[in-house]
């Protein structure tokens, strides 16, 4: 009865809140089968389908993979012409960690070329939430959009990519919304892992707006290529909730794919396909 009631409540909840069935005994489990486990629910990062949720996109649908190729043209885009263009990756806690090791080492790679460095990063609660959690400043949409709007400042082309693992980070929702309200300057791009129908809908402090709305706004400038949603389904967490876990990977995964893919077609002269974008994903997952 217990389990039934956890299956009904649960029926409500965006895929990267569920409980993952493969990990619901992890807490009785000894370390080596703590490691199989945790091994079994990262390969459902990779499957084509997800056994439960069958009619969602993953990582190798069709869809999501010629996302990825729109990005990344993007992205050969202002590395064709970088003068007063940027690129921005943003996020809060982990994700926006993980928006700074990748701006990082793809303005390394940038600059042992003789390239300008054209990427930035912006996390909730600036440089110190690198290193400890700041939370306050996650839940502010408004000083996401100011945070963003002064890195910009003087910009004339800016491609924006907000990670919201849930789809539900109040200060990337803010920088989302800015973007969409000023579309001739900025593509924005929205990177979770939760169908758009499941971003969060609550409301944000002093919004008018709550994330499904700018998630909603974002897959309708997409049809318009104007803006994109990359929202791949991965499967519960190991660890309910934990989307710094899957969807930590999972973000690493996609956006090295997007840039490597927009660097080697502006430099190297590749040509920009799925199918090259797809043998590139395949090539840092090793499989």
């Amino acid at each position: 009865m217990d389990h039934l009631k956890q299956s009904c409540y649960e029926l409500s909840l965006p895929v990267t809140e569920k409980s993952n069935l493969i990990s619901r005994d992890i807490d009785r489990a000894h370390s080596k089968q703590m490691v199989q486990i945790l091994k079994r629910c990262d390969a459902e990062i990779f499957e084509k389908k997800i056994n439960h949720e069958p009619f969602y996109q993953t990582l190798y649908s069709v869809p999501v993979i010629q996302t990825m190729v729109d990005v990344a043209k993007r992205v050969e885009m202002i590395l064709r012409d970088q003068e007063e263009s940027l690129i921005v990756l943003s996020g809060c806690g982990t994700s926006g960690r993980i928006a700074f090791l990748l701006v990082s080492s793809f303005n390394e790679m940038l600059k042992a070329q003789r390239q300008k460095q054209i990427c930035s990063y912006i996390i909730a609660g600036g440089d110190r939430a690198l290193l400890t959690s700041r939370e306050a400043p996650e839940d502010d949409p408004g000083l996401g959009a100011r945070m963003l709007e002064k890195v910009c400042a003087g910009k004339k082309d800016v491609l924006f990519i907000g990670i919201s693992c849930g789809m539900s980070a109040p200060f990337v929702a803010g920088q989302l919304d800015f973007c969409l309200n000023h579309l001739d300057i900025f593509t924005p791009v929205l990177l979770g892992f939760n169908p758009v129908h499941m971003a969060r809908s609550e409301q944000m402090q002093d919004c008018s707006f709550h994330f499904k709305d700018v998630a909603e706004r974002m897959a309708a400038e997409q049809r318009h290529k104007k803006a994109y949603v990359l929202n791949p389904v991965l499967g519960a967490e190991a660890i309910s909730g934990s989307s710094r876990m899957k969807g930590g990977s999972a973000t690493k995964i996609i956006l090295e794919t997007v840039l490597l893919a927009g660097h080697e077609a502006a430099f190297r002269d590749k040509t920009m396909t799925p199918e090259y974008v797809f043998n590139l994903q395949l090539r840092f997952n090793l499989i």
